[in-house]
This record gives C-alpha cells, sequence and structure tokens, in this order.
C-alpha cells in the first residue's frame, strides 16, 4: 500500500514538473490543467471496455462489412490508414505522398465532425467510413484491425498517420510468397531473446495464412497480459515462456504480437522491404493532448506550421498552449541526444515534404 502510494505520488510530481516545463503556471496545474488530465483519463478507463467489447464486436462489425460491399470492386492489395482524433496535421502531408492508383479506405476512429469534413472536402477521392464511439473516444488500434480482417480475405495493408513514403516503389514489391505472414519496413529485435519482430507503422497481410491462425487459436490482433493454457504452451517453442513478450520493454503481447509469435510457430516469416526513403514520427495519436511532452509539443507545432491550415491551427493550437510557435518551445528544449536526433529526423522530413510539393 506504502510502495503504491510513493509510485503514484512520484507520478503526479513528475506530471506537475512537466507540466510546468512545458509552459504552464503552478496554479493553473492545480486549477485547471490536472483535474481536466484527471477527468479524462478516468472518463477513457469507464469508456474503453464499452469501445472494444461491444460496440466494435456489434455495430461496428457491421457497418465494416456494410462499407466493404460498396466498395468490393477495389478489395485486394489495398490499405487503410486509421484516422485518429487530433492527428490531420500529421495525416494530410501523409495521404498526399499516396500514389494516385493505390486504393485507400480512411477509417475514422473517434475523430469529430469538422475534421471529417476537412478530408471530404480535401480528399474525396479516398473512400471513408467513421466507426462509432463514446463521445470523445476511440476504439483500440487492434481492435479496428480486428474489424479489417473481418471484412476481408483478400491481402490488405496498413499505414500509420504519421508515416511518410518518398519511396513509391515500395507498394511494387506487394507479392507475398506462401511462407510469409506478412511485408513491412520498419523491425525492431528483442534483447533477451533474439525475436525478430515487424513494427506496425506499414504492414501488408497474408490475410488467408492469419485469418487461419486466428480461427485455429482462437486469438486475434489485440493486446493481450493473459493467453490461454494452449497458447501459453505454444509460444514456449519460440521462448515465450516465464514472463517474456516479444518486446522487452513492455509487460504484455502488443498489437498483433500473438498472431505474429504464432504464425512464426508454423512456419511463416515477415518479409521486410529495403528502403531508407520512409520515415515515422511515432507517438503523436498517444495519449492525452494535454501530456504531450516538450518534444512531442515541438514536433506538433512545426507540422502545424507546415501545413499552415487555418482550421487546424484554430482548433489544435489550444493543446499547445501557452506556445503560439515552434520556435518558442525549441528555446526550451534540453539539447539531449534524444532531442537532437529528434531535430534532425524532423527537419529531414520536413525537407522532403516541401520538396514534394506540387509547386516545386
Amino acid at each position: 500500500m506504502l510502495y503504491r502510494l510513493k509510485r503514484e505520488l512520484y507520478r503526479l510530481k513528475k506530471f506537475v514538473f512537466r507540466s510546468h516545463q512545458n509552459g504552464l503556471s503552478f496554479p493553473f496545474i492545480i486549477i485547471v490543467h490536472a483535474p481536466r488530465v484527471f477527468f479524462n483519463l478516468v472518463y477513457a478507463k469507464l469508456v474503453k471496455w464499452i469501445n472494444n467489447r461491444v460496440l466494435a464486436v456489434t455495430i461496428n462489425k457491421i457497418l465494416i462489412g456494410l462499407f466493404h460491399k460498396n466498395y468490393k470492386n477495389r478489395l485486394g492489395g489495398h490499405f487503410y490508414v486509421i484516422v485518429m482524433p487530433n492527428t490531420l496535421h500529421y495525416l494530410i502531408p501523409c495521404l498526399r505522398l499516396l500514389p494516385d492508383d493505390l486504393q485507400v479506405f480512411l477509417i475514422f476512429n473517434g475523430t469529430k465532425s469538422w475534421e471529417r469534413k476537412i478530408f471530404l472536402n480535401e480528399f474525396s477521392q479516398f473512400p471513408g467510413l467513421k466507426l462509432w464511439t463514446l463521445p470523445r473516444s476511440s476504439i483500440h488500434h487492434g481492435e479496428v484491425i480486428n474489424l479489417f480482417f473481418y471484412a476481408n480475405n483478400a491481402n490488405f495493408g496498413i499505414i500509420d498517420h504519421d508515416l511518410y513514403i518518398f519511396d513509391k516503389q515500395i507498394f511494387n514489391h506487394l507479392t507475398l510468397k506462401n511462407d510469409h505472414s506478412m511485408k513491412a519496413i520498419f523491425y525492431g529485435q528483442n534483447r533477451v531473446n533474439g525475436i525478430v519482430y515487424p513494427h506496425t507503422f506499414f504492414l501488408f497481410f497474408n490475410t488467408v495464412v492469419l485469418k487461419k491462425i486466428m480461427q485455429e487459436y482462437g486469438v486475434d490482433a489485440r493486446i493481450y497480459k493473459k493467453l490461454t493454457p494452449v497458447v501459453q504452451s505454444r509460444l514456449a517453442a519460440i521462448g515465450l515462456t516465464n514472463g517474456q513478450f516479444i518486446k522487452d520493454y513492455i509487460n504484455f503481447f502488443d498489437t498483433l504480437h500473438v498472431l505474429l509469435a504464432l504464425s512464426y510457430i508454423e512456419g511463416f516469416q515477415v518479409d521486410y522491404i529495403d528502403t531508407d526513403r520512409v520515415y515515422h514520427l511515432g507517438g503523436t495519436s498517444m495519449g492525452s493532448q494535454y501530456t504531450k511532452d516538450l518534444s512531442h509539443m515541438y514536433i506538433s507545432m512545426r507540422f502545424l506550421e507546415f501545413v499552415n491550415h487555418p482550421l487546424l491551427q484554430e482548433k489544435y493550437l489550444p493543446y499547445l498552449a501557452p506556445f503560439t510557435s515552434s520556435e518558442q518551445i525549441r528555446q526550451k528544449l534540453q539539447p539531449s541526444p534524444d532531442v537532437i536526433q529528434m531535430q534532425n529526423t524532423l527537419n529531414k522530413i520536413l525537407s522532403l515534404l516541401a520538396e514534394s510539393r506540387p509547386d516545386n
């Protein structure tokens, strides 16, 4: 009990320090900011089960089935982009880079009505579906991917909203061999057991193979903290025993990881596309917009300035208060190796995006 109290006090202290570092005064943090963040966290926990285990598998399952019937001539080799709230300044440049002949579906997951209207006006070539969620909330990434598997028998892919593909040739390398479960670009490696795993920023699935594994073992794309005895015994074949997971820095099986591990055991591999002209930001839709650190606020402000969309600036700038420019945030950033690397990557992405604009 005492340990938990100390842990929570430490987290509170860290939150207050970060908020003050982000330019907020202590009175504002105590009176406005902290209660707002607390409410958002409590609300998110309350609606999580309903969104993921009720709406995702009932109403949204029906909706996505009907949606695919309307676009059945576009299925096979198509991609989905899950559109999260407060991310349009990242997504607009992402979509502008995609090939004109690529079949892309936008899945709106908790976005606001004004955000969806922007896409109706500026990206009408991309069919979109609004998922049902409780207000001010979204469905977990893995549960949305489950909907994709439910609605597809043909191969399909997913692209993150903050992934920037400057090498369009990768879409010419999507043919999957029989012993490949999926294609990917980025990967990580477990430092304990050596397992190599794909990151979910860009994936293209062997749908038949993965759906067969899902059916045989009763698993899917969601996060797993506990496994059935049968699945757990099978994962031991690749060293995932005694509390080991695919990622060595978390204590659960992340999105798609149980399905991935079982595919390895069944003899299927991941095929990686070799390119150095694809970049991913990461962390742009995670957590509350009110709890971002300075680095994420800086990235967000730089993209707002780059996209230069009046409505986005009006709606998103309040999340970055009290800052009104990226230069104000940059002056507060401590020049650590991580910050320097972030700035270099961000400058590279924005430079390439500027070069790719039609008027250049």
